[in-house]
C-alpha cells in the first residue's frame, strides 16, 4: 500500500490443511475375572424399567421378542441388543449382569479425517504491528468399525458396531504479532480462536451374535442386526450441533545474531467447556454436565530453534508437549435411551513430539528434510465398570518428509 504511510501491506490468503487423519487399527485381549459388558446392558435396562415397552419381557430367557422397538425414542439400544442376544434377564431388576465373563477381545479400525479451508485477511502497520482475521471452514468424515467378544461359562457373544460421523464446521481466528523494538527481530504473538461450531450427523448400526447355555441345559444361538428390517430398517442417524472450546495462544521469538532463530509458543483450550445441542437447538444438559465433569483444560507447549551454517545450510530442532485434556477418572456415559452401543473408550494422556530437520537454500533450488518422533499413551476401557482396570495403550510414531523446489 505504501512505504511511508501507516498501512504498508494488505494480505489476502487461502490455505488448505489436513487437520487430522483418523487412520489406524488396534486390538486387545484380557481376562475379566467375572466382569462383563452385559453388566452395563443390565444397568441400562434397570434404569429404564419404567418406560420399556410392554412386549419387552426381560424376566424370561425365552420371552424376548424381536419387534420394532428399536425406533422407540425412550429405549436404549444397548438394552435391546443385550435382550435380543439373551444376555440379560431378570437380574436386570437389581442391576446385575447375567453372564460374568472370563475373558474378552476387542478390535477396531478407524478411518477418515478433518480437512480445513482458511480464508485470511491481514494487515501490516509500519513493519511493527501485524494483525489479521481468518475464517476457517471444516469438513468432517470419520468412520469407526469395532468388534467386541466376551467368553463365559457355556457361551460367548460378539457385538460389532459401525459408526460414521459427517458434517461441517467453522470458526474465526484473530491474531496479532508485535515487534516492539525497531532494531531487533524480537516479536510477540497473540491469537484467539472462537468456539468452533460443528453441524454433525452420526450414523450407526450394530450386530450382536451370541451362543448361550441356560441353567436348564437348553441353548440359544442367534443374532440381531439393527440394520435389518426386523429392527430399525437401516442405519440410524442422529443430527446434532457440537461447540468445540475456544483457544488462546501466545508466542515469542527472535534471532540471536544472524544465524540462530528461537521460538516458543503456548496454547490453552478448556475441553470441559464443549457443548452439545439437539437437532432442534435445545441444549443436551445431561451430556454437557458429564463433559464438564470428565474433561479438563488442554495445555500445549511448542519450542523450536533453527541454526544457519555457511549462509545456505540449516538445521532445526523442535519439541511439542500436549496434555490429554481428560481427568484421570473420566468415563464414557451412554444415556439409557441412547442409540449408542459401542461402550469402548480411551482416556488420552500426554503427548510428546520431537522433531529435527535439515535444509538448503540456494538461489533457485531449495530442499528441506524433517523427521518426527511422537509418543502418546492412553487408558483403554472396553466398557464402563468401576472395578475394571485400564489397558495401557502406547502409540509410538515416526515419520519423515522431504520437500524440494525451484524458484523462478
Amino acid at each position: 500500500m505504501s512505504n511511508e504511510k501507516l498501512l504498508r501491506f494488505v494480505n489476502f490468503g487461502f490455505n488448505y490443511r489436513n487437520v487430522k487423519r483418523f487412520g489406524g487399527k488396534m486390538g486387545m485381549a484380557s481376562n475379566l475375572n467375572g466382569l462383563s459388558q452385559t453388566g452395563q446392558m443390565a444397568w441400562q435396562a434397570y434404569e429404564n424399567l419404567d418406560v420399556l415397552p410392554e412386549d419387552f419381557d426381560y424376566s424370561n430367557p425365552d420371552g424376548f421378542y424381536q419387534r420394532n422397538y428399536y425406533d422407540e425414542p425412550w429405549v436404549g439400544w444397548l438394552t435391546l441388543l443385550g435382550a435380543d442376544g439373551r444376555l440379560i434377564d431378570a437380574s436386570a431388576l437389581d442391576g446385575g449382569s447375567y453372564y460374568p465373563s472370563d475373558a474378552n477381545s476387542y478390535s477396531e479400525v478407524l478411518s477418515g479425517g478433518i480437512d480445513a479451508y482458511d480464508f485470511n485477511l491481514s494487515f501490516n502497520l509500519i513493519d511493527a504491528v501485524y494483525f489479521g482475521v481468518t475464517l476457517t471452514t471444516y469438513d468432517v468424515d470419520r468412520k469407526l468399525e469395532s468388534s467386541y467378544t466376551e467368553y463365559f461359562d457355556g457361551g460367548d457373544y460378539t457385538l460389532k458396531n459401525y459408526y460414521r460421523t459427517t458434517g461441517s464446521g467453522y470458526d474465526f481466528k484473530f491474531g496479532a504479532i508485535l515487534r516492539p523494538f525497531e532494531e531487533s527481530s524480537f516479536r510477540v504473538g497473540v491469537s484467539a480462536t472462537t468456539p468452533t461450531v460443528y453441524r454433525l450427523r452420526d450414523y450407526n448400526s450394530a450386530i450382536i451374535s451370541s451362543f448361550v447355555t441356560f441353567e436348564d441345559g437348553s441353548t440359544y444361538e442367534g443374532s440381531m442386526d439393527t440394520f435389518s428390517d426386523d429392527a430399525y430398517g437401516g442405519d440410524c442417524y442422529t443430527d446434532y450441533t457440537m461447540i468445540a472450546p475456544a483457544k488462546m495462544n501466545i508466542s515469542m521469538g527472535g534471532t540471536i545474531g544472524t544465524s540462530l532463530a528461537l521460538g516458543a509458543e503456548y496454547e490453552y483450550a478448556n475441553f470441559g467447556a464443549a457443548k452439545l445441542y439437539y437437532e432442534n437447538g435445545d441444549e443436551n444438559t445431561v451430556m454437557n454436565d458429564h463433559t464438564a465433569e470428565n474433561f479438563t483444560a488442554q495445555h500445549t507447549l511448542r519450542l523450536g530453534l533453527e541454526k544457519m551454517f555457511a549462509g545456505s545450510f540449516y538445521t532445526r530442532l523442535g519439541y511439542n508437549y500436549q496434555t490429554g485434556g481428560y481427568r484421570s477418572d473420566a468415563w464414557k456415559m451412554i444415556p439409557i435411551n441412547s442409540v449408542q452401543t459401542n461402550t469402548a473408550y480411551k482416556n488420552i494422556r500426554s503427548k510428546n513430539n520431537f522433531t529435527c530437520g535439515f535444509g538448503y537454500r540456494g538461489d533457485t533450488f531449495y530442499a528441506d528434510a524433517a523427521l518426527l518422533y511422537s509418543r502418546q499413551s492412553s487408558d483403554f476401557y472396553p466398557f464402563d465398570d468401576p472395578e475394571l482396570e485400564a489397558t495401557s495403550l502406547n502409540r509410538n510414531l515416526m515419520k519423515g518428509m522431504l520437500t524440494v523446489g525451484l524458484r523462478f
